[in-house]
């Protein structure tokens, strides 16, 4: 069936008025795709798994599920592929000919991803580290990508998917535009998780990075903290990876702790950023984009060593980080009432924010857009 569709395409028109978007489990392309259904006439059409169909379809997106005859038909005809990841995957590769394919990405990385993934590797020849860098480079060149937020992450994509940088325009991201324009409103947080929100002065938000060992000692003394939280008139909404045990509330009745709706399923950290007062992190490419919010940020991560000597980093960690790094649950407390306080530290802060995005207003998607016509049309 698969080679029969590759070779189906090449007889069938693309539409350039068809797009077709995927995010997996990303939350990138989906803030692109309501701008442009917003904007133009054109046929939208997010792909998406089909244990998330009938959720985006309740909220207004005109969604098909990823393998059903009807993606494949629009993925066939469609002009335009909007994607988040550095592969093709919810999108078939196999009939992608003739497409032109916009990479959102899906942030600013701090981590190392793509083609700096092999650098500085022993654990396999060299021969091989050279198949897997020509594979990569080949595939990266199909792609517009539209993710660069500033000279400082041009050259870090640039690292990671070997464009020249007059291939890595400086757009903004899209979902980018979502938090600007909500940094203030907790609507979004109003309508998820109702009265505590609601009633609260102050509404932090922790979500730490996956750790790729798992389980870790994050080191949060959560009844202390609970009780902090209320003394302070503040909750706090714990956004952790579906597939990380290490905080187990249990049946705990934790009231200033709200633990993350995110089931598994598809679901949009932006939408329990916008409104938070103060982000907790560590190595989330989420603390980069929310200094657009100018809100404090807190970096926490006790166990930053053995973060560091497992997943090696893109660029120099003290470089890009906003504030001091924390490393234990004292200080973390500490930071956190300096928020409350009116006392949070911004010196680095305003810093980085400006090193990292020159662009700073909510118009990236209507950059991203002008960048496809104008691509559509050469």
């Amino acid at each position: 069936m698969g080679w029969l569709l590759s070779l189906v395409q090449f007889l069938i028109p693309r539409k350039a008025n068809r797009w077709v978007y995927a995010d997996g489990t990303l939350n990138s392309a989906i803030h692109f795709y309501r701008f442009c259904r917003a904007y133009d006439d054109r046929e939208h059409i997010y792909v998406c798994r089909s244990k998330d169909l009938d959720r985006f379809r309740a909220a207004g997106v005109n969604a098909v599920a990823k393998g059903s005859l009807k993606a494949l038909w629009f993925i066939l005809t469609a002009k335009v592929f909007i994607i988040a990841k550095s592969s093709l995957e919810d999108l078939d590769k196999r009939l992608s000919h003739g497409a032109l394919i916009i990479n959102l990405f899906h942030g600013i990385p701090i981590k190392s991803i793509g083609l700096a993934t092999y650098d500085n590797r022993s654990d396999k020849p060299e021969w091989k580290l050279q198949r897997y860098r020509k594979k990569l480079t080949q595939q990266y060149a199909r792609y517009d990508f539209c993710c660069a937020t500033s000279p400082f992450t041009q050259l870090l994509f640039q690292s990671a998917f070997g464009r020249p940088l007059e291939e890595l325009p400086i757009t903004g991201e899209p979902r980018n535009d979502f938090l600007i324009e909500n940094r203030s409103n907790r609507q979004w947080l109003e309508n998820k998780y109702g009265e505590r929100v609601r009633r609260s002065k102050w509404v932090f938000a922790y979500m730490p990075t996956w750790r790729d060992y798992g389980e870790w000692q994050h080191g949060i003394d959560l009844e202390h903290l609970n009780r902090w939280l209320l003394e302070h008139d503040s909750v706090l909404i714990l956004r952790a990876h579906p597939n990380d045990a290490s905080f187990d509330i249990g049946e705990r009745h934790l009231e200033a702790i709200i633990r993350s709706a995110n089931d598994g399923g598809w679901s949009d950290a932006y939408e329990e950023l916008a409104g938070t007062d103060a982000l907790i992190s560590d190595f989330s490419g989420l603390v980069f984009e929310y200094l657009l919010t100018d809100h404090p940020v807190v970096l926490y991560a006790p166990d930053y060593h053995k973060y560091l000597a497992n997943r090696p980093l893109m660029a120099s960690f003290d470089d890009m980080r906003p504030c001091e790094l924390l490393t234990d649950y004292a200080a973390l407390i500490q930071s956190l009432t300096d928020v409350v306080s009116g006392q949070y530290n911004f010196d680095r802060y305003h810093t980085v924010k400006h090193r990292l995005h020159t662009v700073r207003d909510a118009s990236a998607s209507q950059r991203v857009y002008d960048h496809i016509i104008s691509r559509l049309n050469s």
